[in-house]
């Protein structure tokens, strides 16, 4: 049975998940987020991003991926449920050369950004987190 928020608690992921177990844990770990892991550039790869676009990264998790997006002259935006992730991906992201980019809490459920806001949004990560009825909305 679903919580009566209907989501998993978010403080369920905490800073020792992003740290030792999320997805690219140790590549982040050694380079604060300049190198991502094989999966998740071969990910950012094929979303084909390129200077002026604007994206968001639906579970920034620990910002890494907002990183490399803005470094390809992207307009990075991030938004996790989890209040440690906006914690981890803002520290890291607050020094980055170009524009500001923009870490949000929020539910993927229910994004705060008008439509067609963005040219890519990246879901990385994501599906596994959520109940089966969040991924029938």
């Amino acid at each position: 049975m679903l919580p009566s928020s209907g989501q998993v608690p978010s403080v369920l992921y905490d800073e020792a998940y992003f740290l030792s177990v999320c997805e690219g844990y140790q590549e982040f770990q050694s380079t604060e987020g300049e190198l991502l892991s094989r999966r998740l550039a071969e990910a950012l790869a094929v979303a084909g991003i390129s200077e002026g676009m604007a994206i968001l990264d639906i579970g920034c998790g620990r910002g890494e991926v907002l990183l490399r997006t803005a470094s390809l002259g992207a307009r990075a935006f991030g938004i996790d449920y989890a209040r440690v992730a906006v914690q981890l991906s803002r520290r890291i992201t607050v020094t980055a050369p170009g524009e500001p980019i923009g870490v949000y809490q929020a539910s993927a459920l229910l994004l705060p950004f008008q439509s067609e806001t963005f040219d890519r949004v990246l879901m990385l990560d994501i599906v596994e987190h959520l109940y089966p009825a969040e991924l029938a909305i």
